[in-house]
């Protein structure tokens, strides 16, 4: 349905054509063939509109197999698309004065490949616009600076950065299985010490 009942012919863009990757049905299918537009940004199919056979389209978005796949059996769930790229931060200044830093990681449920990816991504499957139902993430507080072994003091022993990321890795395995082989090396981003880092005070 569109948003209004009414549209002057100046906010129309009629007769319009797509060869593809361009326009999509809302399933995930490609369109191809005559559309027209309106200032308020839809999009139907149709050179101009007709109430029995107009579609609404959207942008066209490359998806995998699997994901075509899945929408067309749960058909009952709204499903989205952003997109989700790899990252790598780096620990920060402010990260390296904290002696640890957060790190994000995102996986589709029905795939092993994990990827690194950055908070504002996160924030998105935080949020279901990287959609939740295509998609599982895990933080994990990774500890950079410090003992890179544990330290016992008579019956007290101090964890050393590789247990403190161990453990992380084990509390992550339950959420993501095979996070701990991504991350392998346990004193990634190790920083000694012996460095005097000062904090950040542009950070906020």
């Amino acid at each position: 349905m569109r948003q209004k009942a009414y549209y002057p012919t100046s906010e129309i863009q009629t007769d319009l054509y797509t060869s593809g990757k361009e326009w999509q049905f809302e399933n995930g299918t490609e369109y191809i063939g005559l559309y027209h537009k309106y200032d308020t940004g839809e999009v139907y199919t149709q050179p101009e509109w007709n109430t029995n056979t107009s579609r609404k389209l959207i942008k066209y978005s490359n998806q995998s197999e699997s994901v075509k796949t899945y929408r067309s059996i749960n058909t009952s769930i709204q499903t989205k698309f952003n997109s989700v790229y790899a990252t790598y931060p780096l620990p920060t200044q402010q990260d390296r004065f904290n002696k640890s830093y957060i790190r994000y990681f995102i996986k589709k449920i029905n795939d092993n490949n994990i990827i690194e990816i950055d908070k504002l991504q996160y924030d998105d499957w935080l949020s279901n616009k990287i959609d939740r139902n295509i998609y599982t993430a895990v933080t994990i507080t990774w500890t950079i600076s410090g003992e890179p072994a544990d330290i016992t003091t008579g019956n007290v022993t101090a964890p050393g950065i590789m247990t403190k990321n161990k453990t992380q890795l084990t509390t992550a395995e339950a959420v993501m299985p095979g996070i701990s082989k991504k991350l392998s090396n346990l004193l990634e981003h190790y920083i000694s010490s012996d460095v005097n880092i000062p904090p950040d005070i542009n950070s906020k």
